[in-house]
């Protein structure tokens, strides 16, 4: 995140064994529940679009 952009607060609902999981991934890499969540919505926003068409 650029250090010129604003930081927001959310709530987020997950399942408590994905929680879990990422917390302790945080831990092992040295990182902030935060920076995961930013990387892996930036990881998310790089894909293509994948259209639903009618019939699938």
């Amino acid at each position: 995140m650029s250090n010129e952009e604003i930081s927001v607060k959310t709530t987020l609902r997950l399942p408590s064994r994905l929680l879990t999981a990422v917390r302790h991934r945080a831990i092992d890499e040295g990182l902030t529940l935060q920076a995961i969540v930013e990387q892996a919505l930036e990881a998310y926003l790089k894909t293509p679009i994948r259209l639903k068409g009618k019939g699938r």
